[in-house]
């Protein structure tokens, strides 16, 4: 093939070209590092004399630019086709798009609530106590004695008022024991 044919093969496919894909590979296929302008520009150093390579030179990027030009072209024409086929449409692009949707809960959560639901079908129950514990929950009904280290200021928050230190699971246990009243206060 000589540079005519490929000057003439690659208006040929431009102008039937449909897509800005298809133009982008066209455009790699004739202008890319490996492209077919690429194999004749390699071929240049093999010609006998100055003059030959000078003109060969010269026709080779003549061609080059056609195709540049040809490609943008072409580019420029496919992105108003888009243009207009998007105005003509009954799609306002304006107009606000659909409420974001509220998304799903965390894994750990659905997991959460996975053994939650499978323990409740089980009999068991889910009961929450609160953050803060009073000294008779935290200590007296646990059989802890007041000289205990565990009492100490530096051990346990005091707070002003019934409530005083962070409970546990144990708290909360022989509180909900003893609202359900399967044993009595001593």
């Amino acid at each position: 093939m000589n540079i005519e044919d490929l000057r003439k093969q690659a208006k040929e496919e431009i102008a039937q070209t449909g897509t800005t894909d298809k133009l982008e590979e066209l455009h790699i296929k004739y202008l890319g590092r490996k492209g077919a302008l690429s194999t004749f520009l390699a071929e240049i150093p093999e010609l006998p004399n100055q003059k030959d390579r000078r003109k060969a030179g010269l026709l080779i990027n003549e061609v080059k630019n056609e195709i540049e030009a040809f490609l943008q072209n072409k580019d420029r024409e496919l992105k108003t086709k888009s243009i207009q086929a998007a105005a003509s449409s009954s799609f306002d692009i304006t107009e606000p798009g659909l409420p974001a949707g509220l998304g799903t809960s965390h894994p750990l959560t659905q997991f959460r609530e996975y053994v939650r639901d499978t323990f409740s079908k089980l009999g068991f129950e889910e009961v929450s106590a609160p953050h803060m514990e009073s000294d008779e929950y935290n200590f007296a009904l646990l059989n802890i004695p007041p000289d205990h280290p565990a009492r100490q200021e530096h051990d346990t928050f005091y707070l002003p008022g019934e409530r005083e230190s962070p409970g546990g699971r144990a708290r909360m246990v022989l509180r909900e024991c003893l609202q359900r009243t399967w044993f009595g206060k001593q």
